[in-house]
């Protein structure tokens, strides 16, 4: 079944957005890469402004949405670490399966931010806070120590997932580790969360 245009000009746009950034993308060259009339961005979207919007809530209401879903309060050690695994695990899955889309948000994030403050708060200001409630209440629950501060433990978890997936390219070069790696996916992963859980010093 082939594109129509308006599948088109997402595909092409969310990979520009994503090589090149917002900034550097011109309508113009989307079209043309598209092969699709200029007129076309407009008609179906308004302007390259409200494309780039489109594109960002889209991938957040579509995809980001599910894997956050997983983030509710947990009661017990078990519940806690079975719903970090998912939630781990399914970031990564939704990471490497919309590689332009994610690509594309954590790229131009401060600009959408500025473009459209109430939908960035919505989304990703609401995703870090939804994190941070789940750390929260499993340290309420007695499942992480009390003197921890959860919003760094929500920073340093969270962030390093992002950053994980940002620095993949290079890892593969420099390293040979690679998170499309099932190996390395599930070691990450099994390892973070043990570190987290158990630390990093020697049990006496």
């Amino acid at each position: 079944m082939s594109e129509s245009v308006k599948e088109k000009i997402i595909r092409v746009a969310t990979a520009f957005f994503a090589e090149k950034g917002y900034e550097a993308t011109s309508v113009r060259e989307l079209a043309n890469e598209a092969d699709v009339n200029v007129a076309s961005v407009n008609y179906y979207f308004g302007s390259k402004q409200k494309l780039f919007e489109y594109l960002v809530k889209d991938f957040a209401d579509r995809k980001f949405s599910i894997v956050v879903s997983i983030l509710e309060s947990a009661t017990t050690e078990d519940e806690f670490r079975l719903r970090l695994t998912m939630f781990m695990k399914q970031f990564l899955a939704l990471a490497l399966d919309e590689k332009d889309s994610f690509r594309m948000v954590n790229r131009n994030i401060e600009l959408f931010s500025q473009l459209n403050p109430e939908k960035f708060e919505e989304t990703f200001i609401n995703t870090h806070q939804r994190f941070l409630d789940f750390i929260t209440s499993a340290q309420q629950a007695g499942v992480i120590r009390p003197g921890l501060d959860t919003e760094m433990v929500a920073q340093i978890l969270f962030g390093g997932l992002i950053d994980l997936v940002k620095g993949n390219e290079m890892r593969k070069c420099f390293r040979g580790l690679n998170i499309e790696d099932t190996n390395f996916f599930e070691s990450y992963i099994s390892t973070v969360i043990e570190v987290f859980m158990n630390g990093m010093g020697v049990q006496n």
